[in-house]
């Protein structure tokens, strides 16, 4: 079934009613670079999901019910990944590692969410540039957090 809708190093099954990714789905398709699975009913993602895509640099993952998001659901091994969109995924929660090794990150948008707090691993994003993390529940922003994104060129935020 995904075999018919990548395009070389691209998957996009956006809006498929998707409520659930098996953890070796993306085993065989080594060379993606772009996935995209926005817009689906994804609660979840396995651990190993991503596991073997050493080269992807694009995951959008927008719309999905996602609620909260860890280490182990992204995967270390995305150290490549210079794009993430976890958009409007309700999302009350991340693991507060999650970004350490996401260090290539350029583009992070987490807006529309239900986040209270930023992660401190923020920080070790220091390729950053565009940071989307508007209408959250976020009162207040640790000066401290932002010390190292010394590349960060468009912040997008509301406090509430």
């Amino acid at each position: 079934m995904l075999g018919e809708h990548i395009k070389g190093t691209k998957l996009k099954l956006t809006s498929m009613g998707i409520n659930s990714v098996q953890p070796s789905a993306f085993n065989q398709y080594l060379a993606l670079q772009k996935i995209d699975l926005s817009d689906n009913n994804i609660c979840s993602l396995p651990q190993g999901l991503f596991h073997s895509l050493t080269h992807l640099t694009k995951l959008n993952l927008t719309r999905n019910p996602l609620k909260r998001l860890s280490l182990s659901d992204i995967l270390p091994s995305l150290t490549t990944l210079v794009d993430l969109k976890i958009e409007y995924c309700r999302l009350g929660w991340l693991d507060d590692n999650l970004f350490l090794t996401l260090t290539n990150l350029e583009c992070l948008k987490m807006q529309d969410n239900d986040l209270k707090s930023l992660p401190h691993s923020l920080s070790a994003l220091t390729r950053l540039e565009q940071l989307w993390v508007n209408d959250n529940h976020i009162n207040t922003l640790p000066p401290s957090l932002f010390d190292s994104l010394t590349n960060l060129k468009s912040l997008y935020v509301l406090i509430a």
